[in-house]
């Protein structure tokens, strides 16, 4: 738990209340007091409705209740003057002592959390098939995946970002039969494309060539049947075309600053037989059922009506049963999202191994199911969270509810139904090819373009630094860009937008980051605020929102909300910038005025160098 300054300030002014609302004769639990009590933006430094809320349920006048409450305050030293306006109990802070807390705050790094035992938490991104790159739907997905670990992780969980590789789909077998077929297809390959991108090609003309044989599917039901196989010269090519895609695939996530600890893939899944250990695990607790007769005979299926806690949009479904798998075996995909899920969440025994597959660009080792490998502590969380695009909202719910009719109490999956990114011709597909020219490198590649010319205009960069600076700045163009739209929206994806490097952009954030940071190099002075020194209201605007840090973030963390941090970093940039317009740093009028004002600078380069550490948002020296 993190006891911040301003969380002190506002328990203490919420305490203060509650005190004196109880000597005035009323009664206010201190959660309702608590939930009054705000940061003013206008009249004000702190402001509570509590005076409104206990006219309104006992008929008084506000004024009377809230001049009453005011009268029975204890003394604050951390106030210069409270008073009644306009509905609100408001508090005046003595500044230059808030100021001074804060500024020790973040000097002695009191922001980190405290190493309480929190939640063990799987976080799976973006799981894409492999048969195509990465596009920009999927950069949705990655982001809010990445993200969202960043901050989960900042406030004190143990965080596993995990990828799953659906090496077994009709998607993998599709593609695997096109590099067997690649004359037929009329493809030739090319060592010199990006791997995935050429496999992504070979997909396309693989599904172009269904449309005119679409025979050629019971070649394509073969080769999955072998690929499952172990030791059969498909599982063998399989493998080594899986492994290419996603050495390019990662390439491309690396370059957006996107991480995973482990890579679980679905043939791990069916050779560590999963599935048949989570129908066995249903059937002895009674969820699943093996009807011998009617439509439904030889299924494993489960009934929703008889799941607790299914919500009644479930229960009043035409069809209430769910086929887990098949009379015929195979089963569906509700039953293989179960099976993984159950050993996301220890509720079935697993014995697969796992490898290091590679070294990560942030020093982190990946890992990767292996037959050859070892048993690694991978799995066994107490909370899942799946960005999955909110097509998906009702499987997932559905895997959500079952998961919470077995066994262990407090295992809870957390869909992130983001809207999904369409193209303004419409959407976008991986069979179609729809995503050709709309892939992520494209996005990537444009976005350092237009970065180049930016910095290359700027004499004080040298010529080796620029490519760096470039691409760092175009990723915090596009990360910001995708992140600061709540996730329940959907994207129509813009060339424009996406390229944004004006105001409530990630090099926006990032210039004046850098426009702060360098005159706190600059300025030789210790920073410190003398007692009267007059801190105005465009300086305290800006040291009232950077005091807000941790509630923002841990605000973020209890919604998984990236944008919540987004718009906090956007926020307290604009207030540096006003601050930066009207206030002399380096050359105040006095020392007083240039020690105070470079705490205030300082401060602002440590809360927001935080928010763009978790944004993966990187910190720049010169721009």
């Amino acid at each position: 738990m993190v006891n911040t300054e301003y969380q002190s300030i506002k328990e203490r002014v919420a305490e203060s209340i509650s005190e004196a609302a109880t000597r005035s004769g009323f009664s206010l639990t201190k959660e309702e007091v608590y939930a009054s009590v705000v940061f003013a933006d206008k009249f004000a430094d702190i402001s509570s409705t509590v005076a409104m809320k206990l006219a309104k349920a006992q008929s008084k006048d506000p004024k009377e209740v809230g001049e009453q409450i005011i009268k029975n305050l204890k003394p604050d030293i951390m106030m210069m003057r409270i008073s009644f306006e306009n509905g609100f109990i408001n508090f005046y802070l003595k500044r230059n002592q808030f100021l001074s807390g804060l500024m020790g705050e973040i000097s002695e790094k009191q922001w980190n959390p405290q190493k309480e035992k929190m939640p063990r938490v799987i976080v799976e991104y973006p799981s894409v098939n492999p048969a195509h790159p990465l596009h920009v739907g999927h950069v949705r997905s990655a982001l809010l995946g990445d993200s969202i670990s960043n901050i989960l992780k900042v406030v004190g969980y143990a965080v596993e970002r995990e990828d799953y590789i659906d090496d077994l789909g009709l998607q993998a077998a599709e593609a695997l039969w096109g590099v067997m077929n690649m004359e037929r297809i009329g493809i030739t390959f090319s060592p010199t494309k990006k791997y995935d991108h050429m496999l992504g090609e070979i997909y396309v003309a693989v599904n172009q060539k269904l449309k005119d044989e679409p025979m050629i599917m019971d070649e394509i039901k073969k080769v999955s049947e072998l690929m499952e196989q172990s030791g059969t010269y498909e599982s063998k090519l399989l493998q080594d075309m899986v492994e290419s895609f996603l050495k390019a695939e990662y390439q491309t996530l690396f370059r957006i600053g996107v991480f995973h600890d482990v890579m679980v893939w679905e043939s791990a899944v069916l050779s560590d037989r999963l599935l048949e250990k989570a129908m066995e695990g249903l059937d002895k607790i009674g969820l699943s059922e093996r009807p011998k007769e009617g439509k439904y005979s030889g299924c494993i299926t489960i009934d929703i009506k008889k799941l607790k806690g299914a919500p009644e949009s479930m229960k009043e479904l035409k069809e209430t049963t769910k086929v887990l798998v098949r009379s015929n075996g195979t089963p569906g995909y509700l039953s293989k999202d179960l099976a993984f899920h159950m050993w996301k969440f220890g509720l079935i025994q697993a014995h697969m191994k796992f490898k290091r597959f590679m070294e990560q660009p942030n020093g982190m080792p990946l890992y990767s199911t292996s037959m050859d490998g070892e048993q690694m502590e991978f799995g066994n969380a107490e909370i899942a969270i799946n960005p999955i695009d909110s097509r998906q909202s009702y499987e997932q719910d559905l895997v959500g509810l079952i998961i919470s009719n077995i066994g262990k109490k407090g295992r809870k999956l957390v869909h992130i139904p983001y809207g999904v990114v369409e193209l303004e011709e419409g959407a976008l597909s991986g069979r179609k090819g729809s995503w050709i020219g709309f892939t992520a490198d494209d996005l990537i590649n444009e976005a350092v373009t237009k970065a180049k010319g930016l910095v290359s205009s700027r004499a004080e960069i040298s010529e080796g630094d620029r490519d760096r600076i470039a691409e760092d700045v175009a990723i915090a163009a596009i990360r910001f860009e995708f992140l600061k739209i709540s996730y329940e929206r959907k994207i129509i994806f813009s060339w424009a937008r996406a390229l944004n490097f004006e105001g409530n952009s990630g090099p926006y954030c990032q210039y004046m980051y850098t426009r702060a940071k360098r005159i706190a190099v600059a300025v030789k002075d210790k920073p410190a605020v003398s007692e009267d020194y007059k801190i105005s209201d465009v300086e305290f605007d800006l040291i009232k929102r950077l005091a807000a840090y941790w509630e923002q973030i841990s605000k973020a963390a209890e919604e998984t909300k990236p944008h919540i941090l987004t718009s906090y970093l956007n926020e307290i940039c604009m207030l540096f910038g006003k601050f930066y317009e009207a206030k002399q740093v380096s050359k105040a009028d006095t020392e007083q005025e240039r020690r105070a004002r470079l705490g205030i600078v300082i401060v602002f380069v440590e809360v927001a160098g935080i928010i763009m550490d978790i944004l993966g948002i990187t910190r720049l020296e010169a721009m």
